[in-house]
């Protein structure tokens, strides 16, 4: 079975969900720890007309006077009305695209929730943004890996999930904190909670799946320990994503915005523009021989003519958020994600 993890973050990107489609299973990382600086968890960008071409979208969260808080720990604030702010900027946005309407109601429906945490609401939008764009694999919680009663055979279900199946590991029904339960064939020993870091953790994650290989973004080779993951009898594949090219509003295109761009302007043909992008499986040994040649981390299909600089670069593209509790670089470092209670004035008014 082939495995792939990443951090829950806000309306992710394409490449999180190109990754998705080519793994058995995605396990979202909820329980490390969440960044003290700005972050992916909490924002993302969308295409605008203002300024330079995009639209930063902050949740604000509780963190004054909470230490260290796990991903599933951190609390939304709700001190101002910032639902209502992203509802007009997103609408200022994309009111002219082909598909806004389709999806607005959902944006509508989520906010008036008001998820008291912030892995409820990224839960929800996650599942929601898979299912629209038509991909099947399975996501699980690595919360959720405790106990006699995981398997890796277990039928996994997404955050906004309408079914009624006790068995669905976590759902956002209204706004309540998502259940860890799940359908188990084929129960192993009982586990604990993974306490262990970085490579380790994702070695344990593996191994409590029965995960024979281990899928990560190439631009995360320098931080994965092969030979630790070997020794596990796992392997490691690497894989590069070269961001499709679509209709987008408001000028030249730009790269590695949430998925929502697309699937707002390109509706039912996201699906044929994710997926017709060409994936191959990179082994460890390819690596190296690339490396021996003095060969550029991306290939020039990696970046656009308008993506100058490490601004556009995608969430994976880093690498520690495949491994655990860092998910940090040039591109996070944004002015707008302001601290606890001070809610959220990220979005440029329309």
């Amino acid at each position: 079975m082939i495995i792939a993890t990443h951090q829950p973050i806000f309306s992710p990107w394409l490449g999180f969900f190109f990754k998705a489609l080519h793994c058995d299973l995605l396990v979202l990382l909820d329980d490390v720890q969440f960044p003290r600086g700005t972050t992916w968890t909490s924002r993302n960008r969308f295409k605008f007309h203002q300024g330079d071409g995009t639209l930063w979208l902050t949740v604000p969260v509780w963190k004054k006077g909470r230490g260290l808080q796990k991903i599933n720990e951190v609390e939304i604030c709700y001190e101002e009305d910032w639902p209502r702010k992203h509802l007009s900027s997103l609408s200022a946005a994309y009111a002219h695209a082909p598909y806004w309407e389709d999806h607005r109601p959902f944006w509508v429906e989520t906010y008036l929730r008001k998820s008291p945490k912030l892995i409820d609401l990224n839960l929800r939008i996650i599942e929601y943004l898979k299912t629209s764009l038509a991909i099947s694999t399975r996501v699980q919680l690595s919360s959720s890996l405790i106990g006699a009663d995981f398997a890796a055979s277990s039928r996994v279900d997404g955050a906004a999930s309408s079914s009624s199946d006790e068995t669905a590991p976590f759902r956002a029904d209204d706004g309540a904190a998502p259940s860890r339960a799940i359908e188990a064939k084929g129960a192993i020993e009982a586990k604990g909670a993974i306490e262990a870091k970085g490579n380790e953790r994702l070695i344990e994650i593996c191994r409590r799946l029965n995960a024979s290989i281990y899928l990560v973004q190439y631009e995360a080779r320098n931080f994965i320990q092969e030979e630790a993951f070997s020794k596990a009898g796992i392997q490691v594949r690497y894989f590069r994503f070269h961001h499709p090219i679509y209709p987008q509003l408001w000028g030249d295109f730009i790269y590695n915005l949430s998925a929502w761009d697309l699937l707002i302007n390109c509706g039912p043909r996201s699906y044929n523009i994710l997926a017709g992008s060409p994936f191959k499986m990179i082994l460890p040994q390819e690596v190296l021989k690339e490396s021996s040649k003095g060969s550029s981390d991306r290939g020039p299909s990696d970046r656009g003519p308008s993506d100058k600089g490490p601004s556009d670069k995608g969430p994976s593209d880093r690498g520690p958020s495949d491994s655990g509790p860092l998910d940090r670089g040039p591109s996070d470092r944004g002015p707008l994600d302001k601290e606890s209670s001070k809610g959220s004035s990220d979005a440029p008014r329309p």
